[in-house]
């Protein structure tokens, strides 16, 4: 008798244990973390001067950018010449124009956003004594993100702090064939998938069945 309210407390337990396991993955599931982006991570494309900031604008900017040869400067539309590629090739040479058709733009001076779907890139508009833009390839990314609220000191503000005026995610006009070959700095939590919890659970009920069955024939 004894024995089998030892297996009975044991199956109990491991009832407890499964049921904390379900807790945690549901809560892990709801808090997955968001892609962060600094200036100069592994998927800045490059930097524009502060200029004009309709969607129309900004998407002649970006095309300028995207089309500049990975780690030059270049005067673009405007002068002096500021318009800096970074070294990342990522979808080099076959990056897709962006168009301000369809393009989302957050006024509301908030760092954080979701993507949504399909837009291939992100621009933060940073305003201050010198400000300017970053432009970030975005293309195949979901979920949430946030970005500096802020940048001092950077090469696009070197005369005091340069705060966040807006930022806007456009499609791209094409699909590139490439993709891109770096990863955020910081990516999204992986979050336990539905099949990995049946596996966990079903091993776990199947433990509990044969303890009880060992219970009964003693």
């Amino acid at each position: 008798m004894k024995s089998y309210v030892r297996q009975m407390k044991l199956t109990h337990r491991l009832a407890a244990i499964f049921g904390l396991v379900i807790a945690c993955s549901l809560g892990l599931a709801s808090q997955a973390s968001a892609t962060s982006f600094t200036v100069g991570d592994s998927l800045t494309l490059g930097l524009t001067p502060g200029e004009p900031s309709s969607p129309t604008d900004e998407a002649s900017y970006i095309n300028f950018l995207v089309d500049m040869v990975p780690g030059t400067t270049d005067s673009g539309p405007s002068s002096p010449p500021s318009y800096t590629r970074t070294s990342n090739v990522l979808c080099y040479p076959l990056c897709p124009d962006a168009t301000a058709t369809g393009s989302l733009t957050d006024n509301s001076g908030d760092n954080d956003g979701d993507f949504g779907s399909g837009f291939t890139y992100l621009l933060a508009k940073y305003d201050g004594p010198n400000g300017g833009d970053v432009i970030w390839y975005v293309a195949g990314l979901t979920g949430t993100f946030d970005i500096p609220d802020e940048l001092a000191p950077n090469p696009l503000c070197t005369q005091g702090s340069c705060g966040l005026s807006h930022w806007a995610l456009f499609n791209g006009t094409t699909t590139p064939t490439t993709t891109p070959t770096t990863t955020p700095t910081t990516t999204p939590q992986q979050v336990p998938e539905p099949a990995s919890l049946f596996l966990v659970g079903s091993g776990l009920i199947g433990l509990s069945a044969l303890v009880r069955r060992r219970a009964r024939q003693k």
